[in-house]
């Protein structure tokens, strides 16, 4: 193994903001080239566009700090926080109770087709939201989901009552499995 190119990858993902850390880093000769190919972690709640990016910036880093590299390949993971215990592992089965484990032994979380359906169908019970226009779901390793919702309502409203109308979805999706935490926003409705 290249023992200096495996440094410089490194000293370059430490430097790139938004790298949490390198949990996997292979590198190979081709010929006069490199390829390497790593595993990052990033703030679970970053978007997908966002984590993307920060890939594209260690790969331009890591071209730019050892020339020889023909190809970066960057693989992203939410991070997992350091504080966490984890009450979603189990490796004794992969499947227990009707849950389907990863190969990593953590619990998989539903998938977020199936939690927007759920939110949307949960907010129904609530008359005074028209809709819903946005679901946004956090996978956080280890932990849940952080929901965020856009509500739709009359724009009649006063602030007391959307305040109270937002309170009712935030306890009602905060009672869906899995679920950490929801912020719910409002949009007025003509």
């Amino acid at each position: 193994p290249d023992t200096e190119l495996r440094e410089a990858v490194e000293i370059a993902a430490a430097e790139t903001e938004g790298v949490a850390c390198v949990t996997r880093l292979r590198t190979r000769k081709m010929g006069p080239y490199s390829l390497v190919d790593l595993r990052i972690e990033v703030d679970p709640h970053l978007s997908m566009s966002a984590a993307h990016n920060i890939a594209r910036h260690l790969q331009t880093h890591v071209h730019t700090a050892v020339p020889n590299v023909s190809e970066v390949l960057v693989h992203i993971a939410p991070s997992v926080p350091a504080t966490a215990s984890s009450p979603m592992k189990d490796p004794s089965n992969s499947f227990k109770n009707g849950e389907q484990l990863c190969h990593e032994g953590r619990r998989l979380l539903r998938p977020h087709a199936e939690v927007e359906k759920e939110v949307r169908e949960s907010l129904q019970s609530i008359p005074e939201i028209r809709g819903v226009s946005d679901v946004i779901t956090y996978y956080v390793p280890n932990e849940g989901i952080r929901l965020k919702v856009d509500i739709i309502c009359d724009e009649e409203l006063v602030i007391r009552h959307a305040v109270e109308i937002a309170r009712k979805a935030e306890k009602v999706l905060a009672e869906l499995p899995d679920v950490l935490n929801v912020d719910v926003d409002l949009e007025l409705f003509a």
